[in-house]
């Protein structure tokens, strides 16, 4: 029967509905298949005003669109029947990516699958996000078995645009994420420490929609792989994914071939690829020739064809147009097969070996050439093509701190000692620097993305309660961050950091010679020295009154004064920085507090000078030094520890206070240096001053701008103030946060958290997911490097910290 020929529309589907449960079939009386056509006619003429088609080859054209639907499921057929808008483009481009699409010869069924007749398939995904269609392939093995190809496809059908492309590589991600657990053969299913107590669900869902088609397209051919079926509802099968991003662009002409803009890898050994299509290609699909141009899985990955394209700048547009120019020439790859071929290209990372080469090409919005490179792969190489500039600044947009200006990599030629006493020679590139992880369910590896210019700052924070992994996590990234050549200082009042607790694997980035023992070698810090910090174009030294302030805040933060006792100590300080200036000592101090005891109605100095006396007497600086932070960070040692073992909880905290202090005016008059940047480390960051005027909150709010990064852990948010508080706004503002287990009082505070930045899941949900977190498991919340677009996304995902043992420090 012809595709003219009047009759109802009949749909099927087997193993569909929210559970997976129904076979049925579907009739409509409504709609036939002239009228759909003359659908699909209308729809053509409004999608590409700008192709001369005249009615009778937009005719023939709806009609080869049509006839794709006898390969899609039934109830894509059905929506497009009811002549929605969204519902007949959506058909469309399904059905010219069937027409793009063809299987390998040797291949016993060839199913387009639309995903969203599956909705039990994502029901527990932990994004709502999923690609259009499954290109499910197969063919037999001699031993009896199914060798089954799932390639994931994300359809758009538009107007070009950058954020289209990026929407679609999410779609593809998170669909394999998904589907590579679920479809997972028996061979493999008992390696899998999940939450699927019985696979043969899942393999009978290959089974239904596998036998089905065949069933449909030819009775005889099902007899024949009767003994396949079978194994396939046994496990007894292999699988391999792929997935392809299929953009039909109804605003451009281009090239009548279709272009291939890029490659990437979904996973380990789990390919993308990215295609566009312009109106005349999409004419050419819509022709009764198309078999011409139709590609089959091997040769999409395999296209000799690159395209040269330009992205606009991320954000300049609500939805900018996504311009892209076709080749000039048919420059073929070099050794496709090889591993070269499969780097990573980001249009962020390429460098200009990759232009001579056929790969992307990339400009900026004033049509100045970008030299970028491939994303670093195994073998880590540190000289760059002459030239070439590390910079993708030109097509990021910041949305803070625009005064930040990156202009080039900073390369520091440095002298690092390894754990044999030999030196070496470390190239410290901050572009290069993304810090490993975990793995997210699926196996990919997820990454805090250090040295990405857009990020808003380089802070991270992790949350959780205790035993759940944090410590662990800590040393990891702080190891990842010292093998790339950054320096990092860690105030350990918490012990975590002591030699005992360096965790295995981790003992060559936190060597002894890395502990400053607070308690034996007192740091050269005078607490009543004025901070210069800047005025203008000057500097200006803080007055007594200023400098008095300031100490007295730190006491009061850490030994709770109230409002009296703070007074009265500000006072005593002031007296004595009027009288000795920058010699006055803390034993000074407390001679002073101790002779104002004798005086009468001195009841309120007696009880501020019993919680104060020890940190006076103590006297935790050394006299006569300057602490150098120059040294510190330019050392040798990556990871510094300034280590207050032994020292009491509330003397330690104020010690910390004031060097956060010295700190920050040594970044403020000096400029800082985001290229360089510092890594602060602060375990249980709730017991330091966060109010607005404390050097924490400061180095929170403004850190990037001196070249200060911030790591911070903590078990509470209630214990900060609660989640609507000063201190945990200005906490949440880290970039990057990794969120553990928390206590079962913490729960709810941590799940309104969660849904605030996903809200896919409502909150009793996320406080089920939070609290069925197994140690060293925990959620990413933040940015994540989209490597088709070079972009970052914000995006909640679960991820397992990968131990040392899986990580690469060669």
């Amino acid at each position: 029967m012809s595709a003219t020929d009047h009759r109802d529309i009949i749909s099927f589907g087997s193993g569909v509905g929210k559970y997976g449960e129904a076979n049925y079939t579907v009739s409509t009386q409504q709609s036939d298949a002239k009228d759909l056509i003359r659908s699909l006619n209308s729809s053509l003429g409004g999608l590409f005003p700008s192709q001369v088609w005249s009615e009778h080859k937009r005719r023939v054209m709806a009609e080869n669109i049509y006839q794709a639907s006898a390969n899609l499921t039934g109830l894509s057929l059905v929506r497009a029947a009811s002549h929605q808008d969204m519902h007949v483009h959506d058909f469309i481009a399904h059905s010219l990516t069937y027409r793009f699409i063809k299987p390998n010869d040797n291949t016993i069924c060839n199913i387009l699958v639309s995903l969203d007749d599956y909705p039990h398939w994502f029901q527990f995904s932990e994004s709502k996000k999923r690609p259009d269609l499954l290109w499910l392939t197969a063919d037999k093995r001699p031993d009896g078995a199914l060798n089954l190809h799932a390639r994931l496809i994300e359809c758009k059908l538009c107007a070009a645009s950058h954020r289209e492309l990026e929407d679609a590589q999410i779609q593809i991600q998170e669909g394999y994420e998904k589907l590579s657990l679920l479809f997972v053969p028996g061979s493999k299913a008992g390696l899998l420490d999940d939450s699927q107590p019985d696979r043969r669900y899942w393999w009978m869902q290959l089974h239904r929609i596998i036998s089905s088609s065949i069933e449909a397209e030819n009775r005889q051919k099902v007899s024949e792989i009767t003994r396949h079926l079978e194994n396939l509802a046994e496990g007894n099968f292999s699988i391999d994914f792929g997935g392809a991003i299929f953009a039909f662009w109804t605003d451009r002409e281009d090239s009548p071939a279709p272009l291939c803009l890029t490659r990437w890898n979904i996973a380990e050994n789990v390919r993308g690829v990215l295609y566009t299509f312009g109106g005349k290609c999409i004419e050419a699909l819509m022709s009764e020739d198309s078999y011409n141009i139709s590609r089959t899985w091997d040769q999409l990955l395999l296209d000799s064809e690159v395209a040269s394209f330009e992205l606009p700048e991320y954000g300049d547009e609500e939805d900018g147009p996504l311009p892209y120019n076709a080749p000039e020439t048919d420059d073929e790859f070099e050794d496709d097969d090889d591993e070269e071929s499969w780097k990573v290209y980001s249009p962020a990372l390429l460098t200009t070996s990759d232009f001579t080469n056929g790969s992307i090409s990339l400009q900026d919005k004033e049509d100045e050439s970008l030299n970028l490179k491939p994303l670093e792969s195994e073998e880590d190489t540190t000289e760059q093509s002459a030239g070439a500039e590390a910079t993708y600044e030109s097509f990021v947009e910041h949305d803070k701190e625009p005064e930040v200006s990156i202009e080039e990599t900073k390369e520091i030629d440095e002298t690092v000692a390894l754990p044999d006493g030999t030196a070496q020679t470390k190239l410290f590139d901050l572009s290069k620097i993304r810090v490993y992880l975990g793995n997210s369910s699926s196996g990919k590896k997820i990454y805090w993305e250090f040295g990405h210019p857009g990020l808003n700052n380089r802070h991270i924070l992790l949350f959780g309660s205790s035993g759940c992994g944090k410590t662990y996590a800590m040393q990891c990234i702080l190891s990842e961050l010292a093998h790339a050549g950054a320096h990092n200082l860690i105030f350990d009042y918490t012990q975590s950091f002591t030699t005992r607790e360096i965790k295995e694997g981790a003992e060559r980035f936190f060597p002894e010679e890395a502990q400053h023992y607070v308690v034996e070698e007192p740091l050269p810090l005078n607490p009543f020295q004025p901070q210069r910090f800047p005025l203008g174009s000057r500097f200006r030294n803080e007055d007594p009154m200023d400098l008095a302030s300031r100490v007295g805040a730190i006491f009061r933060k850490v030994y709770g004064l109230g409002t009296q006792q703070a007074g009265e100590l500000e006072k005593a300080i002031y007296a004595g920085i009027e009288a000795k200036g920058e010699s006055f000592t803390f034993k000074e101090l407390y001679e002073t507090l101790l002779t104002k005891t004798e005086e009468k109605g001195s009841g309120t100095i007696e009880t501020l000078l019993n919680r104060v006396q020890k940190i006076l007497l103590k006297a935790p600086f050394a006299t006569g030094g300057k602490l150098s932070w120059d040294g510190i960070f330019n050392s040798e040692i990556r990871n510094k520890i300034f280590q207050f073992q032994t020292i009491d909880d509330y003397t330690a905290k104020a010690v910390i206070e004031f060097l956060l202090w010295d700190l920050y005016a040594f970044v403020q008059r000096n400029g800082g240096n985001d290229k360089d940047p510092k890594v602060i480390v602060l375990d249980e960051i709730q017991n330091l001053d966060l109010d607005p005027n404390a050097p924490t909150a400061k180095y929170l709010v403004e850190g990037r701008k001196f070249g200060l990064a911030l790591m911070g852990a903590t078990q509470t948010l209630k214990g900060i103030g609660g989640a609507s508080s000063y201190s945990t706004t200005t906490l949440l503002q880290a970039a990057q946060m990794l969120v553990f287990q928390p206590s079962s009082t913490e729960l709810a505070d941590f799940a309104k958290f969660l849904h605030d930045k996903d809200g896919n899941y409502s909150v009793q949900e996320w406080k089920s997911r939070l609290g069925s977190l197994n140690k060293g498991e925990c959620y990413f919340v933040g940015p994540e490097l989209n490597e088709v677009t070079g972009n970052l996304r914000q995006v909640v995902r679960k991820i397992k910290i990968a131990s040392f043992q899986e990580r690469d420090f060669s």
